[in-house]
């Protein structure tokens, strides 16, 4: 199916508490201004019914309120995807496996995704051969198109996991209608392309990328508001993976559809629209894994010049508290924006420490003190390992 390489959108695939109705539609009317064929694909793992408990049907009101969401992106022009993931299937569990899927179209869906990732290994060659088997028994006669997940996903896991031979013949067998998701060179990645094997394994338009770029359900202390830019390979399909809390998901949905299509972007949304001065600010601290934006190196490049001159504490880190202490209070009374405030709080409280240790009569020493002793309170894994180091 050559449509699957212009699927532009959202995948819900985080661990954590799927979006509620309201906030993914919100989200949809953002995703419904994407260019090609705007996309969200429903396979959060924390739903018991999508993974851990796929065996069983969903509870009435569960699916009633799956049926919304795929009539509110009917409506918007949003192609609804359904995902389901056979968490420690069986052989014998192609029936039930084909029930789901019949659900899911019956509730709106006209694309499945079946997913096999974030199961543990060993990735054989019989482990491909018994989810292709699985597949095939499951979709058998329908004319429903497939997106699956393999258990190895990207190029990292390929190499690390020792899954080379588990693909090759995952992708052997794998029926030729269907399409692949994939992340990449790596379960991250910091530029996102393809190596030449993978490009000819699939062949044209039969891989949709699954962004993790924005994604933030693995780490406690950070969140993701980078704009996802030059992301996109050509020919494939493109799908961002972002953050479960209201806020950071809609700003960066936002700023896809602002990367996509600059001329024609909805305006921020309530609860955003208010708040974007405030968040590109929280963006140049948290903007993606690997690092913060340039303003954010030159704040501290300005700190370390201030600690080695015995200077004081810089003019443009008071005025970054004072920026923030105004943000916070606007986010206090925004809905959602409590989830944020750790987030902010953890800023502050670390420029906070640098104003502590430049006014202190040894700065050096007592940033190591703030750093190496208080700091560590915050968690009692931290505080135990910081007091082994110190002996």
């Amino acid at each position: 199916m050559g449509g699957f390489r212009e699927l532009r959108g959202i995948v819900e695939g985080f661990y954590g508490r799927p979006y509620t109705v309201g906030h993914r539609r919100r989200m949809l009317e953002i995703v419904a201004g994407l260019p090609g064929s705007p996309t969200w694909l429903y396979a959060p793992k924390d739903d018991p019914f999508h993974r851990r408990r796929w065996r069983e049907e969903r509870p009435e009101a569960d699916r009633n309120a799956l049926r919304t969401s795929a009539g509110d992106a009917r409506e918007l022009g949003v192609e609804w995807i359904q995902g389901i993931s056979p968490w420690k299937f069986v052989d014998d569990d192609a029936p039930i496996l084909r029930r789901r899927v019949e659900e899911a179209l019956e509730d709106g869906a006209r694309i499945v995704a079946i997913l096999f990732d974030d199961v543990e290994g060993p990735y054989t060659q019989e482990l491909a051969r018994r989810q292709n088997s699985l597949l095939r028994s499951a979709m058998s006669g329908m004319d429903a198109p497939v997106i699956v997940c393999p258990s190895v996903y990207c190029e990292e896991l390929a190499a690390r996991d020792d899954g080379t031979d588990y693909l090759t013949a995952f992708d052997r067998q794998l029926s030729e209608e269907w399409a692949i998701l994939w992340t990449g060179p790596a379960v991250i990645p910091r530029r996102m392309e393809l190596c030449a094997s993978v490009a000819w394994r699939y062949g044209e338009g039969r891989l949709v990328l699954w962004d993790n770029l924005l994604a933030d359900d693995y780490t406690l202390r950070r969140v993701y508001l980078g704009e996802p830019r030059d992301r996109i390979v050509p020919g494939t399909g493109y799908l961002l993976n972002p953050s479960s809390m209201e806020i950071p998901s809609l700003f960066s949905a936002w700023r896809l559809c602002t990367a996509l299509s600059p001329d024609s972007a909805p305006p921020l949304p309530d609860p955003v629209s208010g708040l974007q001065d405030g968040l590109t600010l929280l963006a140049e601290f948290h903007d993606v894994p690997w690092g913060v934006r340039p303003a954010v190196r030159r704040l501290l490049d300005e700190l370390g010049e201030a600690m080695e001159q015995g200077a004081s504490f810089p003019a443009v880190a008071e005025r970054a508290l004072g920026d923030l202490a105004s943000f916070r209070d606007r986010l206090v009374e925004a809905p959602g924006g409590f989830e944020l405030l750790p987030y902010l709080n953890d800023i502050t409280r670390l420029l906070t420490i640098w104003r502590m240790a430049l006014n202190a009569s040894s700065p050096r020493d007592e940033l190591e003190r703030l750093m190496s002793e208080r700091l560590p309170w915050d968690h009692p894994l931290a505080l135990g390992t910081a007091r082994r180091l110190s002996g």
